[in-house]
């Protein structure tokens, strides 16, 4: 009697464990999926700032062959 008692607490023990695993695993998706839209926003306001540069220089090219 005990021993089926040892194997029911073992196998709740595991089972507590696979459901804590699937949770973090849940919650480590959403964190990769964040730093992957990060990642992305980052390189379109890079992008950006390096258009807005381009402009900036054409410009002052500009002024000064006026």
């Amino acid at each position: 009697m005990q021993e089926i008692s040892n194997y029911e607490k073992i196998k709740k023990d595991i089972e507590e464990g696979i459901q804590k695993r699937k949770e973090e695993d849940k919650k480590n998706k959403k964190i990769i999926n964040q730093i992957k839209i990060i990642s992305s926003l980052e390189n379109k306001v890079q992008k950006e700032k390096e258009k807005l540069n381009k402009l900036v220089k054409n410009e002052a090219k500009e002024l000064e062959n006026e």
